[in-house]
């Protein structure tokens, strides 16, 4: 299967310059439409795995990009609630069966105390 692993990585560079990775689609990706739609697909989510922020200027109702807007905003959050409930600040339940997840704060002081710094970015 040919994947984005020949994608080309600028190797020239000072060390102190960021790498450059190169994930243009080549020439013999374009030949055959359904190639190159799951070659964008696949460099769109290897873009967004590398990036600290994904700036996305339209995303169509039910389309493509909303969808890996969706995925990299989900990815995110449970991320981020794996950790508070390996801090024993929440309690994550997963109810299969309704397609629910109930999440309780177990720690009210500590998740107060997480938060405190933050506290004047919400005033």
């Amino acid at each position: 299967m040919k994947d984005i692993d020949h994608a080309r990585v600028q190797s020239d560079l000072k060390e102190d310059q960021r790498m450059i990775l190169d994930l243009g689609p080549k020439e013999e990706e374009t030949r055959c439409k359904a190639t190159a739609v799951k070659l964008a697909d696949q460099r769109n989510r290897l873009a967004a795995a590398l990036a600290r922020m994904v700036p996305v200027s339209h995303a169509s109702p039910g389309g493509k990009t909303e969808a890996l807007c969706r995925e990299v905003i989900a990815k995110e959050l449970y991320a981020d609630l794996e950790k508070i409930q390996a801090e024993g600040m929440v309690t994550v339940e997963n109810d299969a069966e309704e397609n629910k997840t109930r999440i309780a704060l177990a720690n009210p002081s500590k998740a107060e105390a997480a938060l405190a710094p933050k506290s004047h970015q919400y005033r």
